[in-house]
């Protein structure tokens, strides 16, 4: 959204797109990023609950013409994030158990572990975006969700992810074995419930910082660029995706786990060659016959 805020406020035009402006605004993102469908995937996904012709503005004849035309102009190499490591991870988490943690310490190795154990974006409620424009109470996990299962499972509800178009929500559940055997991530949620409540008890935002703040994007990646500086927000679900098949876990699970839709999942593939790999030796692993 950060784009199209940007683009408003440069042109002075109204905030809610029209079949006029969205055009404009495609022709506006094809010369500043490689891909301007992504970024109109995630404006669907503010618009589309609150704008019934939605479809009919994004799919015009001049939005399609314009995206064609994008396709066709000389490409770059995107930079990726590489996954965050287990060492990584492990190194947020010994400082968080450590007698001398600070709050914000057990909060951001929990945030850290709940993107690389349970495959997650960053955006899916774990952090409060940058710009103000794009928080949306709605999207913010509650407090009063959490339900803790004994040290072996904890859950809470997810009102809002990127491919829930519809504000449906699902449930977060998380056990030891999605994790390390180095930490028990159940451990660490419930040491940060405790650091929580008895900080905030009026509260139900779940994650909140010391200073009442929620967690924003800005402070999470600065913290995680202290231990890896090519890491960045999305390096949390690309390490989960990788550990797991590394351990055998086949794709369409990873697939489920991270709620990937359509083919998203093999362009994922695609773009982290050591997860393929991992996921090729699996198979060969379950299928020696297989070898040539």
């Amino acid at each position: 959204m950060k784009h199209w805020h940007a683009f408003v406020e440069i042109y002075r035009i109204d905030f809610v797109p029209t079949a006029y402006t969205l055009p404009r605004f495609a022709a506006f993102l094809a010369r500043r990023i490689k891909r301007p469908d992504k970024v109109l995937s995630a404006m669907a996904a503010y618009f589309k609950p609150t704008m019934p012709d939605w479809e009919a503005i994004r799919y015009t004849h001049a939005m399609k013409a314009v995206l064609t035309g994008s396709s066709k102009q000389p490409t770059t190499r995107t930079k990726r994030s590489p996954p965050l490591l287990v060492k990584h991870l492990l190194s947020f988490v010994e400082k968080a158990v450590h007698k001398d943690a600070s709050y914000d310490d057990i909060l951001f190795a929990l945030i850290n572990a709940l993107g690389f154990c349970g495959v997650m974006r960053l955006g899916d409620g774990l952090i409060e975006y940058d710009h103000p424009d794009d928080r949306d109470w709605r999207k913010v996990v509650k407090r009063s969700s959490v339900k803790i299962v004994g040290r072996n499972e904890f859950s809470y509800f997810l009102p809002y992810s990127k491919t829930d178009t519809v504000y449906e929500g699902c449930d977060i559940i998380l056990q030891t074995s999605n994790g390390p055997d180095e930490f028990n991530i159940i451990d660490l949620f419930k040491l940060y419930i405790k650091k929580r409540d008895a900080l905030f008890p009026k509260s139900d935002r779940l994650f909140i910082r010391s200073n009442g703040e929620p967690p924003f994007r800005k402070w999470v990646v600065d913290r995680i660029h202290l231990v890896a500086p090519d890491v960045t927000g999305h390096g949390l679900r690309a390490g989960g995706c990788t550990w797991l098949a590394e351990r055998g876990v086949p794709g369409d699970v990873i697939k489920r786990l991270g709620r990937w839709s359509g083919p998203d999942w093999e362009i994922y593939i695609r773009k982290h060659p050591g997860l393929m790999a991992a996921i090729a030796m699996w198979a060969l692993r379950r299928h020696p016959q297989q070898i040539p």
